[in-house]
């Protein structure tokens, strides 16, 4: 190396260093993109240095990509073999993208190569597998949880956990979840939270045989602390709670149903929802003959699409959202706020966590929190 190309790296490490590990990504993968692959390969080396704790799956093929090319074959297929062990080839298309795209092709024909695309492939069948059971599982047991509606003066007395039913409506079966927490009783009277879910409008078909569903979604865990039983309605792009006014009639039908079945307070019934199940809340907490008492949102917009809301008519009201939420503006939820500001309609606000800040570390902390105070109410 001579006395320019020393001063060069000297510089550019000294560069590297001064900046964030994800600055320094970007400007690896800039880098990429203009084929310039040792100096992406330089970028990749010290980042990786500096933050070992930050490197992600993704990161370590790109810089492979980088090094294979700039000839730095043992790192390439170091990195490449690291990113396996981390997880790659196990989402849908990976390991077809990393043995058809031609950014790969100097990893290729190469022993440790192969066998890390065995590995893939064994770990791929493995995790297919184990999603097959867990679901199978999961259907038996949601299935197997299943109670009758009350005989005479006794309820039935549930398994603690999750049951499936189905309502039908238009002639279409429309499933739904219950949660039982562990200390309800049949013979006493329970709170009940119908929780409305987001993502209806790209949402194909009820998602109710997920598995995930049972540690995925925080207001399970948060009706263990409340002691309330979750009626959990599915709702999908067809038939659901943002421009279907059946699938809003719908979620009330089945709210008959699962008081027929588990001893539910009349006087203790809350809904809310997550994105457009919480922007559904608002027509409910709208309708004067409404069994519900008080009513929640996260990651919601004050305005559907069936008609307006008539806020002067609303029920108790607890919307929280965060103001950097990339899906709906805080300013324009602010400005209908101020706008139609009425006592029962309270809107908080925290500063950071997207719009689907319900899933992060302490989205179920806020939720619960939330709770509490439409409880109370």
């Amino acid at each position: 190396m001579n006395l320019i190309q020393t001063m060069f790296f000297v510089t550019l490490t000294q560069i590297v260093f001064c900046q964030s590990y994800d600055e320094n990504i970007t400007k690896a993968g800039d880098a990429i993109q203009k084929q310039d692959y040792c100096l992406a390969y330089s970028i990749f080396k010290q980042a990786f240095k500096k933050d070992t704790n930050r490197i992600a799956i993704y990161d370590l093929a790109y810089a492979a990509i980088a090094a294979s090319n700039c000839n730095a074959m043992e790192d390439g297929l170091n990195w490449i073999s690291k990113s396996q062990q981390m997880g790659l080839g196990l989402n849908a298309g990976e390991i077809e993208f990393l043995m058809s795209d031609p950014s790969f092709e100097k990893l290729r024909n190469n022993d440790i190569w192969n066998g890390m695309i065995t590995k893939m492939k064994v770990a791929l069948e493995n995790k297919k597998s184990e999603h097959l059971k867990r679901k199978n599982d999961w259907l038996q047991s949601i299935n197997r949880n299943v109670i009758s509606p009350k005989k005479g003066k006794y309820f039935e007395i549930p398994i603690s956990g999750f049951a499936l039913y189905y309502s039908e409506i238009d002639g279409i079966k429309v499933p739904y979840l219950v949660y039982v927490p562990k200390n309800y009783k049949a013979t006493k009277t329970a709170k009940v939270i119908v929780h409305l879910h987001g993502g209806v409008v790209s949402t194909e078909d009820f998602q109710f045989q997920n598995p995930d569903l049972a540690t995925g979604e925080p207001i399970f865990s948060c009706a263990e602390e409340q002691n309330a039983i979750v009626i959990y309605p599915f709702g999908k792009k067809d038939f659901g709670w943002v421009d279907q006014p059946r699938a809003f009639e719908n979620v009330l039908l089945v709210l008959a149903e699962v008081q027929r079945k588990y001893n539910i307070n009349p006087k203790q019934i809350y809904l809310g929802g997550m994105s457009n199940g919480g922007t559904a809340a608002f027509w409910f907490a709208s309708q004067r003959k409404s069994p519900i008492k008080a009513f929640y949102a996260l990651s919601a917009f004050p305005k559907l699409a069936i008609g307006d809301i008539d806020f002067k008519k609303i029920k108790p009201f607890y919307m929280l959202n965060a103001i950097d939420d990339e899906v709906y503006s805080h300013k324009e939820i602010l400005d209908i706020y101020e706008k139609e500001r009425t006592k029962n309609w309270y809107y908080d606000t925290i500063e950071k966590g997207g719009h689907g800040f319900l899933y992060g570390p302490d989205g179920k902390d806020k939720l619960n929190s939330l709770l509490k105070r439409v409880i109370k109410k």
